[in-house]
């Protein structure tokens, strides 16, 4: 499982620093979707290895991720 959870954070991470940055407006809304989704990845990698400070930070980053998505989304 901790692979799974390197290669999603790996990817989505690499995704959402290209959608971000993206000259499109259409491709930077796809941002919070895939940040997002790699959330539940960060949450595990973090309680597993007990990194607290990482843990904590990965919820600000959830919690911004899902105010950009209502943002552009609802």
């Amino acid at each position: 499982m901790e692979l799974l959870s390197q290669v999603f954070i790996l990817g989505c991470g690499l995704g959402t620093v290209y959608l971000t940055t993206s000259l499109e407006a259409s491709h930077r809304r796809l941002a919070s979707p895939v940040g997002l989704l790699a959330q539940p990845f960060w949450f595990y990698s973090a309680y597993t290895t007990e990194a607290w400070g990482i843990l904590i930070l990965s919820a600000v980053f959830a919690a911004r991720w899902l105010q950009v998505f209502v943002r552009d989304w609802m």
